[in-house]
């Protein structure tokens, strides 16, 4: 159901079939994350993956079979989850373009709350991504905040 959730949203994972695999088992059998999983008939449909923490709750993934959408399943299982967490503040991630994904969320009442920007680099052939930087640059996800000041040494 992963594969189907990049496909339908057209995310722009490289990851494979083992990769997805091996990351939901550890999401199943870690701490960070909690997972649930809507069955019909005995075969799964639905699946929600979130986090609980001191800002609320963080939706990971949620996704509804391709066989299963519009029969109402995804609101209802997504109103029982939002029940259990309480009055906790709830965010998720959508794609812009996910334009189906988009109007179920606001359906439900969420809002725009923040946009991510990204920046797509050419990769070597190694398949590792190119930086036109300085190693010793650092970087907003290095926990530098994105548009601080350079803090090197202006004499490098």
């Amino acid at each position: 159901m992963n594969r189907h959730l990049i496909e339908d949203q057209r995310h722009h994972s490289t990851a494979t079939d083992a990769d997805l695999e091996a990351r939901m088992r550890r999401w199943v059998s870690g701490d960070q994350y909690a997972v649930a999983l809507i069955e019909r008939d005995g075969l799964p449909v639905a699946y929600a993956v979130w986090r609980d923490d001191e800002d609320g709750i963080y939706v990971r993934q949620f996704f509804v079979s391709r066989d299963h959408r519009r029969e109402g399943l995804g609101r209802v299982g997504f109103a029982a989850l939002v029940d259990g967490w309480g009055d906790k503040p709830v965010k998720l991630d959508a794609l812009v373009h996910n334009e189906r994904g988009l109007a179920f969320w606001r359906a439900l009442g969420f809002r725009d709350y923040s946009l991510i920007l990204s920046l797509d680099r050419p990769r070597s052939g190694n398949g590792r991504q190119v930086h036109g930087r300085d190693r010793d640059q650092p970087r907003a996800e290095d926990g530098d905040r994105a548009g601080s000041q350079d803090r090197r040494d202006p004499a490098r």
